[in-house]
């Protein structure tokens, strides 16, 4: 592999889709409905990463421990999105097509019984793909990613270093994330990725998530490969 492509290829590609509520009042929908433009164009964003990209790692921020302070009516609208949306990708063409792993992320426990149905099948159905990676981060925060690891390791008994920490992660398993994007015109992490993301790359758009296209992801990569990483030299 060339110095240039060390330095340029991404290999793991996060988002934060913000902005699927203020796109749905913007057009006079439910929130919901914002959801569910949100949700149909992460798919066609995650195809287009790994065909035409060849990114190895995609990790989607989906759904935050704290929305589960959102109204009733919206939660269990986006539960029943979750539902679907993992059914799908059970057997999108697409994911079997291309070789996608698709994992969930984040604390399960917290999920409804019929949407951890619907993520445990997903995962069976694609657990012998290694290609590409799809983690949806769902019942996710950083913060408890970090308290969850240091449980772990004082359960065994393990040696707290950086090194079996991270091992210890919900995404101790993949790569530091190179590039983090955000919709919205917000600028900041909203508990995302905290332990991971020491030495990204960040890349903020002011346009809402469902109004993110291919362009914009690959203005995103290019700004990317404009960057000379130093990792703390």
């Amino acid at each position: 592999m060339s110095l240039r492509l060390m330095r340029s290829h991404i290999r793991h590609l996060a988002i934060i889709p913000d902005g699927n509520r203020r796109y749905a009042r913007k057009f006079g929908l439910a929130a919901w409905k914002g959801h569910k433009i949100g949700i149909d164009n992460m798919k066609k964003i995650a195809i287009a990463a790994f065909r035409d990209f060849k990114i190895s790692v995609l990790t989607i921020y989906s759904f935050s421990s704290k929305n589960f302070k959102r109204p009733s009516s919206e939660v269990n609208a986006l539960m029943k999105l979750f539902v679907q949306t993992f059914e799908q990708l059970s057997k999108s063409e697409d994911i079997h097509r291309y070789k996608v792993r698709v994992r969930a992320i984040g604390k399960m426990s917290a999920l409804p019984q019929e949407v951890r149905a619907a993520i445990r099948k997903a995962e069976t159905l694609t657990a012998h793909y290694s290609k590409f990676s799809l983690n949806l981060a769902v019942a996710y925060d950083g913060r408890q990613e970090i308290i969850e690891a240091t449980k772990i390791l004082t359960a065994r008994r393990n040696r707290i270093t950086e090194k079996s920490l991270t091992k210890a992660t919900w995404f101790g398993g993949f790569p530091p994330p190179d590039l983090i994007i955000r919709t919205s015109g917000e600028q900041r992490l909203s508990g995302f990725l905290l332990w991971g993301s020491t030495y990204s790359e960040f890349f903020f758009s002011n346009k809402l998530w469902p109004e993110f296209r291919v362009p914009d992801l690959r203005k995103a990569i290019s700004y990317y490969k404009s960057r000379q990483r130093r990792f703390g030299n």
